[in-house]
């Protein structure tokens, strides 16, 4: 494990904010792409996406902190939430705030919110994508123990001492296969949001099946074994599959 690349007195530079950079910097390029090609009213989207990854920081790192709030005294926690921003993060917090986000840009340029939801999408997976690579170098959201070649070695963590499942990994390979389904049909979408929709579909499953092979407690749990994730991907699975049904042409004609 590398989780700091360099230090310079009491400053450290974190693996995770490198491969958040590297995260942001495809980011640009891929909404840039999009904007440019369906000509929306966005006068600078490499600043655009640089707000949607500064959001899906703060997003991600409050939800950590909401889900350690039991673990610390009132202080330490006000340290964990404010200004110790290099100890955690929760996906789904970043998400949903940067969601929010572009709700709002979307309703102040007039550009349709479902079209909006697919490009963001592709931004939303390559960004989870890359902060796996900062997972996996930091030794954060590990796997369990497993002889599987694929195996990898994590020092001191939870009592486990043998190779585990390379968990980040796992998700950075099925993101990016994801992303490249999703970048080659995007051109042959039939409606708005459909993007969108097999994005929910795809990565909510993956996240949920994913999840299985995790190790670290830290991750919380909702009931027994379903971890927090694996009910917020549930969510999500069913939220895709009522958006298929809702904003699909096909069916909105036999509602009608």
């Amino acid at each position: 494990m590398h989780p700091i690349l360099f230090s310079i007195g009491d400053f450290h530079f974190r693996t995770y904010t490198l491969t958040s950079i590297v995260a942001m910097v495809i980011s640009m390029v891929v909404v840039r792409s999009e904007v440019r090609r369906l000509k929306w009213p966005i006068e600078n989207p490499i600043w655009f996406t640089a707000q949607c990854t500064l959001l899906g920081w703060v997003g991600a790192h409050l939800l950590y902190a909401i889900t350690r709030f039991n673990d610390y005294d009132w202080l330490p926690w006000l340290k964990l939430t404010f200004i110790d921003w290099g100890h955690g993060n929760v996906w789904f917090g970043g998400f949903l705030l940067t969601w929010g986000f572009i709700h709002v840009v979307a309703k102040r340029k007039g550009i349709p919110i479902l079209a909006m939801w697919d490009v963001g999408c592709f931004a939303a997976n390559v960004a989870l994508a890359f902060g796996r690579w900062g997972c996996f170098f930091g030794g954060c959201c590990y796997g369990s123990p497993t002889d599987l070649p694929t195996h990898y070695w994590v020092p001191n963590r939870e009592g486990y001492t043998g190779w585990l499942h390379p968990t980040p990994v796992y998700e950075f390979t099925f993101l990016m296969i994801v992303f490249a389904w999703l970048w080659r049909r995007r051109k042959r979408n039939t409606y708005d949001g459909q993007t969108a929709v097999n994005y929910l579909l795809t990565t909510s499953l993956g996240r949920i099946v994913i999840e299985c092979f995790r190790g670290d407690t830290i991750r919380g749990f909702v009931l027994g074994p379903i971890t927090t994730s694996q009910f917020l991907g549930l969510a999500l699975f069913i939220t895709g599959v009522v958006f298929h049904f809702r904003f699909n042409p096909k069916y909105k004609a036999k509602q009608s």
